[in-house]
């Protein structure tokens, strides 16, 4: 049995811990703050699995994965030497002679808030055994620097074998629930969007914020502080590093979603941990998560096991999904490699359709691709179909449901990539061919022109529109139109034109017939600079 502690100071709190290495593996780490026992940490590498218990708020965590840095001291150096390092030379101390290594390699289970990292060990030439190490890194958040120094190792130690007893209390609950819920208590229900350290700040604050919310609201689980955010943090980061079987939607779920999963992530075997939207955890196997998420009309999950299975039946997507699961059916659908009659995807989609459509027959699906000129796919570009907008994803598919009364009748589409000048207006109706058309983006036009009167005495201040819809009033934002008022020199410009379909200029007030002028644009080509010249417009 091999004995380990280390002194950790962070500004002006006192940080320890111990190690406990039996069997060659590190099967315990307690860590203090101020002298007081703050939590201890079981690796179990027979069944690949971290504990952490934290007696203070009787919380616990399990982890898949052993971290494989953890394990005998000699293992320390060990891994010093996998990577770039340098050599840090020799030095005798009480007789014996010490090497050096250090690395600056950030280990990747390390949050991107860490930088400036180094670390180094000095061990025995003659045991290789380690004789002190010490570990410093800044993080870029709080801008503090961290220094761990390792420099009381003992070896052969006897230490009872009850201390490594890691049965976990009944009364004790896990740290990632109650993150959650002190998160969804100062969010108004809602969860993280992401369950990342940076996703989390940017919603909720960094530290001091949400401390002095917690003072200002008092949440019930406020007690759990900060810190228990997060762990619940770290804990999403270590199970979806471990295995990709990995799921979280708390861009969709919130604390009132009770049947819907929050999260999942495999445990061992074919069992799966389930975090349910109001927090409940069970273990289920996951033909039973399949089911439950049927019942349930859980679309996104079933859909998260249909993408990274492909044996995973997709009749029930067919039989519960809606209309955010539409963009993923039409990339696999596009993906089919056998007969188009039997491509089970195309069925699905069909299925969605005339569901959504039956249970709100005032609205219809528009979906299709976002392309470039060149083929490429407009990741997260944005679609607008009449008043409905949304995005595409990493592979350009998307879908809106959009309000339609007459089958015959065209909405006008506008499309544009996230950022830049690549854009397009076209056309949308419900007896659309091909149903799920492919929209290319093409390079943005300008627009200019000069309203004067019949003596060619320039109109200052007068309103121009630029609209898709020949013979109706501009809208303010495409696809429905863009509006703009000219200068004192009676010039107007639109940047950033949409090409695709034939546009009409609108000088003046409509309401009034004799104040009123419309110019067509039938040959607008992309990346051009069209020049309208002078626009007459009669006094009243």
């Amino acid at each position: 049995i091999e004995k380990a502690s280390g002194l950790r100071q962070t500004d002006m709190v006192m940080e320890s811990e111990k190690y406990y290495v039996c069997a060659g593996n590190v099967r315990l780490i307690e860590s203090f703050v101020s002298d007081r026992l703050d939590h201890q940490s079981y690796f179990l590498p027979d069944s690949n699995e971290t504990i952490l218990v934290y007696p203070a708020t009787k919380e616990y965590e399990r982890r898949p994965g052993v971290p494989a840095h953890r394990g005998t001291p000699r293992d320390m150096a060990q891994w010093l030497l996998t990577g770039q390092y340098e050599s840090l030379g020799e030095k005798a101390v009480d007789g014996r002679v010490l090497a050096g290594l250090a690395t600056r390699r950030v280990p990747e289970w390390q949050p991107r808030e860490v930088e400036d990292w180094r670390q180094e060990i000095w061990f025995d030439m003659e045991t290789k055994l380690p004789d002190n190490a010490q570990l410093s890194f800044r993080s870029k958040q709080s801008g503090m620097t961290y220094v761990n120094r390792q420099d009381q190792f003992r070896y052969s130690v006897e230490v009872s074998a009850e201390l490594f007893e890691h049965n976990i209390p009944s009364d004790y609950t896990p740290t990632v629930v109650n993150g959650l819920r002190l998160f969804s208590e100062l969010a108004s229900g809602r969860y993280p969007r992401s369950p990342d350290r940076d996703s989390i700040t940017r919603q909720i604050g960094d530290r001091v914020q949400v401390q002095e919310a917690i003072g200002a609201d008092a949440p019930p689980s406020g007690k759990y502080g900060y810190n228990s955010i997060m762990r619940a943090a770290d804990f999403f980061f270590m199970v979806a590093r471990a295995s990709r079987d990995f799921g979280y939607y708390g861009h969709q779920v919130t604390a009132n979603d009770a049947r819907r999963v929050l999260a999942y992530w495999k445990r061992r075997g074919t069992e799966y941990e389930i975090l349910w939207g109001d927090l409940r955890m069970e273990t289920l196997a996951k033909d039973e998560l399949i089911q439950r998420c049927r019942a349930n009309g859980d679309s996104a999950c079933l859909l998260d096991f249909l993408q990274k299975d492909d044996s995973a039946s997709i009749e029930p997507l067919g039989e519960v999904g809606d209309a955010s699961v539409v963009p993923a059916l039409l990339e696999r659908r596009d993906l089919w490699q056998g007969p188009p009659a039997a491509n089970p995807f195309t069925q699905a989609l069909v299925k969605i359709r005339r569901r959504l459509e039956q249970q709100d027959p005032a609205r219809t699906l528009a979906a299709g691709r976002l392309l470039y000129a060149n083929g490429r796919s407009v990741s997260q570009g944005f679609v607008r179909i009449g008043n409905t907008a949304g995005l595409t994803n990493f592979h350009g598919y998307f879908a809106l449901l959009v309000p339609t009364e007459d089958p015959q009748a065209s909405l006008p589409g506008y499309a544009r990539q996230s950022t830049g000048a690549s854009a397009r207006l076209f056309f949308w109706s419900r007896t659309s061919r091909p149903a799920e058309p492919v929209v290319i983006l093409d390079w943005a036009d300008t627009v200019q022109g000069r309203v004067v009167d019949p003596q060619g005495k320039p109109w200052s201040d007068i309103e121009v529109g630029l609209s898709a819809q020949p013979g109706t009033s501009a809208g303010p934002v495409w696809p429905l139109g863009n509006r703009t008022r000219t200068d004192s020199q009676g010039t107007f410009l639109f940047e950033l034109v949409p090409v695709g379909v034939p546009l009409e200029v609108s000088v003046g007030n409509p309401d009034s017939t004799s104040h009123f002028v419309r110019v067509g644009i039938d040959d607008l080509a992309p990346d051009q600079k069209y020049e309208l010249g002078e626009i007459v417009l009669r006094r009243e």
